[in-house]
């Protein structure tokens, strides 16, 4: 019997900042140990990133709708 893996991950890409300073966001999905990354076509500031929670600090409103918008993406990657 094989051992099935999924997981979600946010990332940001520090190599490819954008022409604002704003680092893009990805989204990586690992299944079985296979990788796809995917931007998720929003970009932040990268000092209000926490790599380890893989989500912006909820400083402010912009951040939290990001989160909200974090976490729908997560949802509808779930339902597929």
């Amino acid at each position: 019997m094989t051992r099935k893996t999924f997981s979600i991950l946010f990332f940001i890409k520090k190599s490819k900042l954008l022409k604002n300073g704003e680092a893009p966001i990805y989204l990586r999905v690992t299944m079985d140990g296979e990788r796809s990354e995917t931007s998720i076509q929003r970009s932040m500031d990268l000092s209000y990133w926490e790599s380890a929670k893989g989500r912006a600090k909820p400083l402010n409103k912009n951040n939290k709708d990001l989160n909200q918008y974090l976490e729908h993406v997560r949802y509808q990657v779930y339902l597929l």
